[in-house]
């Protein structure tokens, strides 16, 4: 089954929950690579809505998170948190994000950035990854190349179970 939910701050200040947060190789506001959705409501005190579901063999879920000027979606996998994808108002604890460009995530990361193929012409995607104890968690910044800047932000792990399309923006209503 797939579903399709929405984390959204209806009425909620900064004060009531951690939000909008930094990005980090560890995850953000206490939420990481693997956590459930019971998880995320308890940590980021966000409440969480089913928008849809459809029935099928696979078990996904993506969720769209509008909180305050922090927008983009969360990818879930059996239940798991898969992947974060952001496309406004996320900057890492490095102070690069959306809207940074190549100089600034090579100031920020240094020779830890790869550059990465994306079989695209319109963006280039650099890859920030975690030293350390497996599963090695990753950063990906995509780069629209026509306008020299960041884009989107992804957050998951270095070798994802699904790559997912940036163009899933499209259907985040903020």
């Amino acid at each position: 089954m797939v579903t399709l939910v929405t984390l959204a701050s209806a009425c909620a200040s900064s004060e009531e929950h951690p939000l909008p947060a930094k990005l980090t190789l560890g995850g953000m506001a206490g939420v990481s690579w693997g956590a459930r959705l019971a998880d995320i409501r308890k940590a980021w005190q966000v409440p969480i809505h089913v928008l849809h579901s459809f029935s099928g063999s696979n078990s996904y879920a993506i969720a769209a998170l509008c909180v305050e000027e922090q927008h983009g979606m969360l990818h879930f996998t059996s239940g798991h948190l898969d992947e974060m994808d952001f496309f406004g108002g996320t900057l890492t604890d490095r102070g690069v994000g959306i809207g940074s460009t190549r100089t600034q995530l090579r100031q920020a990361y240094g020779a830890r950035v790869e550059l990465r193929d994306t079989g695209s012409n319109y963006y280039e995607a650099f890859r920030v990854t975690s030293t350390g104890a497996r599963p090695r968690k990753t950063i990906d910044f995509y780069l629209n190349t026509s306008v020299g800047r960041v884009e989107m932000v992804s957050y998951g792990l270095r070798e994802r179970s699904t790559d997912y399309p940036a163009e899933g923006a499209a259907g985040i209503d903020c």
